[in-house]
């Protein structure tokens, strides 16, 4: 079973959906749905991530985005 979290409106892709679900402890699927390159079908994307990996991802953005996380 799942809960059904609070979506997030990104300028590139649109609506993402988040939702939060039993799996290796509790995780959260984020989900956006992208036109298929043809045109004729939509296409998901999704990431399913633990808590602890979303606090690595987070931080990890949050550096990224202030211009502080340093490439490979």
């Amino acid at each position: 079973m799942s809960t059904e979290l609070k979506a997030v409106h990104t300028e590139r892709m649109g609506k993402v959906s988040m939702a939060q679900f039993a799996g290796d402890g509790v995780c959260v699927q984020l989900t956006a749905r992208t036109p298929d390159t043809s045109g004729q079908k939509d296409m998901f994307q999704l990431m399913q991530l633990t808590k602890k990996d979303a606090v690595e991802m987070a931080t990890a953005l949050m550096q990224w985005a202030a211009g502080q996380r340093d490439e490979e």
